[in-house]
C-alpha cells in the first residue's frame, strides 16, 4: 500500500490540482462558446478522463488515517473509499457526453443537423459532471494549504484569488449561457464581456452598461449580486488581516516590542538601560526572529523535542572538543538539558568567586576570561566551553568571564551533570581529566 505522505502521493495531487482545475475551466467555457470537443482538445479530453481514473485505483492502494493511525488494509482502505468520495471521483471519470455523442456515430460539429439543438445542449451539459471533482479540489487545496512551501496567510492569499477568479468565470459563463450578451459579434467576444459583467457585479461596482432583459436574467443577477455582496463582506474582514499579519513572526515582534516599551517607560528605566534591552531584542530579531526555542521545545513531546536539540545544536555539539568520541546517548541526553541564554556586548556571564553552579557552551559569540586581578587570561569563541572546573569540583569561580559580542550561549547545569556523569563513567573521567588540565592552567596563569 501507498503511504499518504509518499512523495509520489503529493506529486499526484499537485497533478491532479491542475487537471480538476482546467477541468472546471474548460467544461463551463465549451458550453457557451460551443466549440466541438475534436483535435487537441479531444485529446486533453481523454487525459483528463485518464487521470480521474487513475486517481481511483491509487485511492484504493493508498493507506489511510483513521482516528490517527496508518491503515494498510486493503479490505478496509476499499470500504472507507466505496463508502466515501468514491461516487463523486466514479462519476466525474466516466466520459458521459463522449459516450453518448459518439455512440451516434457522427463528429460533434455535425451533430446540429442530425439532432435537436435542446437536445444537444443536453449532450453537451452532460459534461457538467465532471466539475463534481470540485469537491475534491477543496479537499487538495486544502492539504497543500497546510504544506510548508509558503507563508500561511501568503497561501490563504492565492487561495482565495482562485476561488475568486473561477466564481467569476462561472458566474460569465452562466450570464452568456442565459442570453445576457445578445450583440456580441463572436462568441470570443461574449466570453469576455460576459466576465466584464460577472467581475463588476460581484465586486459591487456595476457599473450597468450590461443589464439584465428577460426575467430570467434578472433573477441571475440579483443571485449574483447577493453572492458579491457577501465575497465584499469577506475581502473587508479578512484580507485585509491577512495582509497585516502576512509575516506572522515580525507581528508578533511588534507587540513585544510594544509591551517592552510600555513597561520601560512606565518603570522610568534609565536610558542607557532602555537601550541596552531595546538592543537585545533587536538582536533576538535579527538571530531568530524573536522566538524563544526554549518555549518552543517545552510544547513537543519528549521524542520530538530530541530531535528537534539535535537539529538545532548540532553544529555546537560537533565543534566542541568535550564531547569528541562521547556515547550518542550522552549526546542526547546532554542536548536535551541545555538551556539558551543571550549575552549582550559588556555583559559578565560570573564573577571570580561567584559559586559554580553551571557550565556553558558557546554556540556563538565572544567571550572573554579575567583573572582575579582583571587581567586577560583567554578569549574564547564558537564552540568552545568553560565554567566546567568549578561545576566538577564544586568550588567558587577562578576566574571572571565577560562577554565582547552578542552571544549565544547553552548552559548546563550542576545536577543535571552529575547526573549525566555518573551513568558515563569513562566519560566523567575524560571530563574530570581535562577540568584538572584547566584547572593546573589556570592556576600558572594567576
Amino acid at each position: 500500500m501507498l503511504h499518504p505522505s509518499h512523495s509520489f502521493r503529493q506529486t499526484w495531487e499537485l497533478i491532479l490540482i491542475l487537471v480538476t482545475t482546467y477541468a472546471s475551466v474548460e467544461v463551463p467555457l465549451r458550453l457557451v462558446m460551443g466549440y466541438p470537443a475534436e483535435g487537441w482538445i479531444l485529446y486533453l479530453d481523454f487525459m483528463v478522463i485518464t487521470i480521474f481514473g487513475v486517481d481511483i485505483i491509487i485511492n484504493f492502494r493508498t493507506a489511510i488515517i483513521v482516528d490517527g493511525r496508518l491503515v494498510s488494509d486493503p479490505r478496509t482502505v476499499a470500504i472507507k473509499y466505496l463508502r466515501g468520495w468514491f461516487l463523486i471521483d466514479f462519476l466525474a471519470a466516466v466520459p458521459f457526453d463522449l459516450i453518448l455523442i459518439h455512440s451516434i456515430g457522427q463528429p460533434e460539429a455535425d451533430l446540429a443537423r442530425l439532432i435537436s439543438p435542446t437536445l444537444l445542449r443536453a449532450l453537451r451539459m452532460l459534461r457538467l459532471i465532471r466539475l463534481l471533482r470540485l469537491v475534491r479540489l477543496a479537499q487538495l487545496l486544502h492539504r497543500l494549504g497546510h504544506r510548508d512551501l509558503l507563508n500561511p496567510a501568503i497561501m490563504r492569499l492565492i487561495f482565495f484569488g482562485f476561488w475568486v477568479s473561477l466564481i467569476g468565470h462561472w458566474v460569465g459563463c452562466g450570464w452568456v449561457a442565459i442570453g445576457g450578451i445578445p450583440d456580441a459579434p463572436d462568441p470570443v467576444t461574449g466570453y469576455v464581456r460576459g466576465i466584464y459583467w460577472a467581475f463588476t457585479t460581484l465586486t459591487t461596482v456595476g457599473y450597468g452598461d450590461i443589464t439584465p432583459q428577460t426575467i430570467h436574467q434578472t433573477v441571475y443577477a440579483i443571485i449574483t449580486m447577493i453572492v458579491g455582496a457577501g465575497m465584499y463582506g469577506y475581502i473587508i474582514g479578512n484580507v485585509a488581516h491577512l495582509l497585516a499579519n502576512i509575516d506572522v513572526a515580525k507581528a508578533h515582534f511588534r507587540q513585544k516590542m510594544e509591551n517592552v516599551n510600555a513597561f520601560l517607560r512606565y518603570r522610568h528605566i534609565p536610558a542607557e538601560l532602555q537601550e541596552r534591552i531595546r538592543n537585545y531584542y533587536n538582536y533576538l530579531w535579527e538571530s531568530r526572529l524573536g522566538y524563544d526555542e526554549f518555549s518552543f521545545l517545552k510544547d513537543l513531546p519528549r521524542s520530538l523535542q530530541m530531535e528537534v536539540a539535535l537539529s538545532l545544536n548540532k553544529d555546537i555539539l560537533e565543534r566542541m572538543p568535550i564531547l569528541k568520541g562521547a556515547p550518542a546517548g550522552l549526546v542526547r541526553e546532554i542536548v536535551l538539558n541545555l538551556s539558551p541564554q543571550v549575552f549582550t556586548p559588556g555583559d559578565t556571564i560570573f564573577h571570580y568567586g561567584d559559586p559554580g553552579r553551571e557550565m556553558y557552551m558557546i554556540s556563538q559569540g565572544t567571550v572573554e576570561v579575567l583573572g582575579k586581578s582583571r587581567e586577560h587570561i583567554a578569549t574564547l569563541s564558537d564552540g568552545q566551553f568553560f565554567g566546567e572546573v568549578a561545576l566538577l569540583f564544586h568550588a567558587p569561580r577562578n576566574a571572571t568571564v565577560k562577554a565582547i559580542d552578542y552571544c549565544d550561549i547553552y548552559s548546563l547545569d550542576r545536577q543535571t551533570f552529575e547526573e549525566i556523569l555518573n551513568r558515563y563513567p569513562q566519560f566523567a573521567s575524560s571530563v574530570r581529566e581535562m577540568a584538572e588540565n584547566r584547572k593546573g592552567k589556570a592556576r600558572s596563569e594567576q
